[in-house]
């Protein structure tokens, strides 16, 4: 299954992986900038991701506002990007005779953009209105509060999208200059997936790249990390048929090789349709329609997080309607036995499942079935281009690390993690892995609580200590 992936650098210096695909006629470019919401500061919060929008809104080539999209659109092309907490990314896939013509789009939007101050102004607008379609968003909200506490006094911890009053008060000149310090040579990578054969590619991509960037001076500012000592919760009221809940714990950085079996526990918890919590939730008391699961990992630290909704009466019992009044609510929650005797609500199952990860070893039947759930979805991603190229793009963006120096795979030469690679390192996970894991990152005092819906925050702060405080 492993791809036979060449990396390269053009003479300018942006790093290429080229991922031969010769089972169809469709090529892939994603291109990756190693900047987001961690690398802004001040009256800058948010340039990232406005960056992102204002490149497609015209360049000395193509100055018509929508010339861009037209072109593309011509040859029935997808295009997208997206800001992430550390990258930016932009993608074109297409008709692989159409190719070069996609490189040069790329290639004109990184090179060519004008920022002119009319589509400038306009775009504030247009982003402005997508900060509000996520905050009308429970489950976006949910998470984004998370973030706010797992990430406190740390660049994670803000939106990427910012917010309305930073992009309002943007000025040209900034954003220009935080485009030009970003946009280097050095802090580029290029991925594409094709059937052309590889001198094709570096022909393609010489026409189109041959500007000599300046070279950044970019450096990785470390920023203290204070490990969390007690619980943190954000509890946001809101009338709502349902409450959203997130439950996150802090963890190590993209760099350690804790996050193979991470991944595993990721999935025996609410990866797929016979997980733990999505058989407990769901199937076996019908609380929730979904339940999922995130690990996400960053240069210096990262977070483990379960993200689901329920009625708005089941967030602890599931019958609240036998409660009398606040006290009574205080006296079942007391009492675990209680609890199972008015039937357990969401908070209950969920910390019920994250325990016995704790203190049972997983079979190793059922530890097979993750690794054989999570190798048959490597393969069968190979299928799509895009999802090869985002993959092996982001490998090369953050193969090393900025801190240590040192590459997250093994050799010396930092190979990218390949499909069979991970598949080696998820066939090595033991179950004492997973309860020595589970009891490193899983604690009480490590424990960060996001809820939104109509709840009283000191009912919920009550039942996570007496319910979790002697017991996760």
């Amino acid at each position: 299954m492993e791809l036979n992936y060449k990396t390269f650098s053009l003479e300018n210096g942006i790093r290429i992986i080229y991922l031969p695909k010769s089972d169809s006629n469709i090529s892939c470019l994603s291109t990756f900038i190693n900047v987001g919401s961690v690398n802004e500061t001040g009256n800058l919060h948010g340039a990232s991701h406005f960056l992102e929008h204002i490149l497609f809104k015209g360049t000395k080539l193509r100055p018509e506002l929508s010339q861009i999209s037209k072109e593309l659109d011509s040859v029935g092309a997808y295009f997208n990007a997206y800001t992430d907490k550390d990258l930016t990314s932009f993608i074109v896939k297409l008709n692989s005779d159409y190719l070069e013509k996609g490189v040069e789009i790329i290639s004109d939007m990184l090179l060519n953009s004008v920022f002119e101050e009319k589509n400038f102004e306009l775009e504030k607008r247009v982003v402005v209105e997508e900060i509000n379609k996520n905050l009308d968003n429970p489950e976006q909200q949910t998470i984004e509060n998370l973030y706010k506490i797992i990430f406190k006094d740390h660049p994670l911890e803000y939106s990427i999208g910012s917010d309305e009053t930073h992009i309002l008060n943007y000025k040209r000149a900034e954003i220009i200059q935080y485009f030009k310090h970003y946009y280097t040579s050095n802090n580029i990578v290029l991925a594409i997936s094709s059937n052309l054969d590889i001198d094709a590619i570096k022909s393609i991509l010489n026409k189109s790249f041959f500007v000599e960037y300046l070279p950044g001076t970019i450096e990785h500012i470390e920023y203290p990390i204070n490990p969390q000592q007690q619980p943190r919760f954000i509890i946001k009221h809101k009338e709502l048929e349902q409450v959203h809940l997130a439950i996150g714990f802090p963890i190590e950085s993209r760099y350690s090789d804790d996050r193979y079996t991470l991944d595993i526990i990721k999935i025996l918890l609410a990866g797929n349709m016979s997980s733990r919590l999505f058989i407990d939730l769901r199937e076996r008391h019908g609380l929730s329609y979904n339940v999922s699961i995130s690990v996400d990992y960053y240069v210096d630290r990262g977070c483990f997080y379960i993200q689901t909704s329920f009625d708005k009466d089941s967030l602890f019992i599931k019958n609240f309607s036998k409660i009398k009044d606040s006290e009574h609510l205080k006296n079942v929650l007391s009492n675990r036995d209680n609890i199972l005797e008015f039937g357990p609500g969401g908070l209950p199952i969920i910390f019920e499942n994250i325990k016995k990860l704790k203190r049972d070893l997983v079979s190793v039947e059922e530890l097979d079935k993750v690794k054989g759930f999570l190798k048959g979805n490597l393969i069968l991603s190979t299928e799509d281009s895009h999802t090869l190229t985002d993959h092996f793009g982001k490998q090369v963006l953050h193969q090393s690390n900025p801190v240590t120096g040192s590459c997250p795979a093994e050799g010396s030469d930092c190979p990218v993690e390949g499909f069979d690679y991970l598949i080696n390192q998820y066939d090595k996970i033991m179950p004492k892995d997973i309860l020595e894991i589970s009891n490193k990152y899983f604690n009480y005092n490590t424990l960060n609580v996001s809820v939104l819906g109509d709840y009283d925050p000191e009912d919920i702060r009550f039942f996570i200590k007496d319910y979790c405080e002697n017991y996760l």
